[in-house]
């Protein structure tokens, strides 16, 4: 029941469709209601938007998981009560953070205090509660990015900077978000790439190792390239580091 889901419900319902939508969250908008913050866009116009999207009889399940796992409904009983199936699931996981002797990202995954911002996002939305020490550092150069700094914020971080490979003039995102956030006092800090994360003796997040950049040539995508300077690495203290370069 995210923005594909329900585009495509809407549609076959006014084409008379009996359209059933199967939804794993308890609410229906997927990353519209679980990814994005209040602030960026106030739930009772999302829910007003869905009402009106789905008001032509489109049946709604919620808490629904298909899969194989116990407690999941097989794609196969889908076909055998159904006469098609549209898959609209999305892309619901966090691109590892590779670091220097760590390409895979496991070391983002089991220090202290470090968390990926499109995971953070959804455990908040869904009513965990979420807490960020006084100096948070996000690394990513997005709307995630942004939302997530924004959020610490709010949440009582005294210090919250983006770190960004490039500069933010090459960043896909409007320049009202990054107007926002810097009202909100929020740093962003261009051409550096994070290489390594240590730990204190609790194994929280103690400081991040970054190695600084130079622009390069153009990537196919329109964007710039981040070259690595030999011998430029540096650290910064951090409280809390979330992890938001895409999913």
């Amino acid at each position: 029941a995210g923005p594909a889901g329900v585009a495509a419900a809407h549609d076959l319902s006014l084409l008379g469709h009996d359209v059933t939508i199967l939804e794993r969250e308890a609410e229906v908008g997927g990353m519209l209601r679980y990814g994005i913050p209040e602030f960026r866009l106030p739930r009772d116009i999302l829910t007003l938007e869905l009402h009106n999207a789905l008001r032509l009889g489109v049946e709604i399940k919620t808490g629904v998981t298909v899969g194989n796992e116990p407690g999941q409904v097989p794609l196969a009983k889908l076909h055998e009560d159904y006469d098609a199936v549209l898959l609209s699931t999305g892309c619901a996981a966090a691109i590892d953070l590779p670091l220097r002797d760590d390409r895979k990202g496991e070391a983002a995954r089991r220090t202290g205090n470090v968390e990926y911002g499109f995971d953070f996002l959804l455990d908040l939305h869904r009513g965990v509660p979420k807490t960020v020490g006084k100096r948070v550092a996000v690394v990513g150069a997005g709307f995630t990015a942004l939302d997530c700094a924004r959020v610490a914020r709010r949440l009582g971080a005294s210090e919250v900077a983006i770190h960004i490979r490039t500069t933010e003039e090459y960043i896909p995102v409007t320049r009202e978000e990054l107007f926002e956030a810097k009202r909100e006092d929020i740093r962003m800090l261009g051409l550096r790439t994070p290489v390594a994360l240590k730990a204190g003796g609790d194994g929280a997040l103690a400081s991040i190792e970054f190695v600084r950049n130079r622009l390069g040539g153009w990537r196919d995508n329109g964007r710039r390239l981040a070259v690595p300077i030999a011998g430029s690495e540096f650290n910064i203290d951090c409280d809390t580091l979330l992890v938001a370069i895409g999913q």
